[in-house]
């Protein structure tokens, strides 16, 4: 059987192997719940879970059999439905997919995890993944539409548009707030003051609000709130650095000039179409840029993860759990086979560098 890594370079994450745990507490919860909801909303029908995704050798791939997605009975209604859902897939990402699991977030955030018991932890952490696998599908179909709608302005671009470099549609697409650009900015600002104290005060709260942010879509990496030597050298170069909003209103300028040139150099009895091309793109791009602070639950399921080690008899480096497969985590927690799991973690941090180091092959065959 044949598998891909072909559409990995349009992806922001899953370019690193991944950590046993990462592999069996998470990825099937996210990739199945993703693709159980394409499914449903846009009637895709998808081979078992073991025809569909494996990870080889550390790293993802997807079968290479993609294409008889488009052979199935039905696949003609797939455009309607997709069209259907354009304007719909960003307004629900909005207004009721992240409010909702906001609050769910908000409510694991009040739980004192030290009171739990081991099995109850267990019970807790699987519930978290199911909630972050809800959002992570959520949030792969709305990306499926910023995709689509980036990809749709740079033809549009390409087609309707008088310009002899049509990669410059891109500039149509920056100068918006994010919650990236909006952590920065408050970081900046941070930055600025004097009084260490008040400072102190002031970066807890930033780290409240903005330090589960991720850098890869993988649990063995730290948040940003537990890199506190990071947060610390970036509040060293904002110091002395210009307000991020300057890069922002640069961005805005250049956005705005690319306007005025679209308009003048646009096509005749083109402008409806293209504007609502536009128009859904950007809305898509603002999207798409704050994913990293989208994923609350990944803070929390660490917290756990790492509670959880300091409990297993005789486990010297609780980050090492994150070379544990999840059910070797529940035997470990019983004290079984402790000394025979911590050589096996051992031997996978050794692969796992080793790995880190390859590039994994675009096409495999088993």
């Amino acid at each position: 059987m044949g598998w891909t890594r072909k559409f990995f370079d349009q992806w922001e994450w899953y370019h690193k192997p991944v950590s046993p745990m990462e592999e069996t507490l998470l990825l099937p919860e996210h990739i199945n719940q993703a693709l159980s909801l394409i499914s449903r909303r846009l009637g895709v029908k998808f081979p078992p879970q073991e025809k569909t995704w494996k990870v080889i050798d550390g790293y993802l791939y997807f079968t290479d059999k993609y294409w008889k997605l488009f052979l199935q009975i039905g696949i003609f209604l797939l455009p309607f439905r997709f069209f259907q859902q354009l304007p719909k897939a960003k307004y629900d990402w909005l207004n009721e997919v992240l409010p909702s699991y906001q609050k769910k977030i908000d409510d694991l955030r009040k739980i004192n995890l030290d009171n739990y018991k081991g099995k109850e932890l267990i019970e807790l952490l699987k519930d978290t993944v199911k909630t972050e696998g809800k959002l992570m599908a959520e949030s792969v179909y709305t990306v499926l539409y910023a995709i689509f709608s980036e990809i749709s302005l740079k033809i549009a671009y390409w087609v309707l548009i008088k310009d002899k470099n049509p990669l410059n549609y891109h500039e149509l697409l920056i100068g918006y707030p994010d919650r990236g650009i909006k952590s920065d900015i408050r970081l900046w600002e941070i930055a600025q003051i004097k009084n260490k104290i008040e400072q102190d005060k002031l970066l807890h709260e930033w780290l409240e609000e903005y330090g589960y942010r991720i850098q890869d879509k993988d649990i063995s990496y730290p948040t940003l709130g537990e890199n506190i030597e990071t947060v610390k050298t970036l509040l060293n170069i904002y110091k002395d650095s210009p307000n991020p909003q300057e890069r922002v209103k640069i961005s805005q300028t250049r956005r705005e000039a690319r306007e005025r040139y679209v308009k003048v150099n646009l096509l005749p009895f083109t402008e409806f179409i293209f504007t609502k091309i536009k128009g859904s793109a950007q809305e898509y791009a603002q999207i798409r840029n704050s994913r990293p602070y989208y994923y609350q639950g990944n803070q929390i399921i660490r917290k756990i993860l790492l509670i959880l080690a300091g409990r297993i008899p005789k486990f010297n480096e609780p980050k090492d759990i994150f070379f544990l497969h999840l059910d070797e985590l529940e035997i470990a927690l019983n004290g079984g086979e402790v000394k025979k799991l911590k050589e096996e973690i051992v031997k996978r941090k050794i692969l796992y560098e080793k790995r880190l180091s390859e590039e994994p092959q675009l096409i495999k065959n088993e």
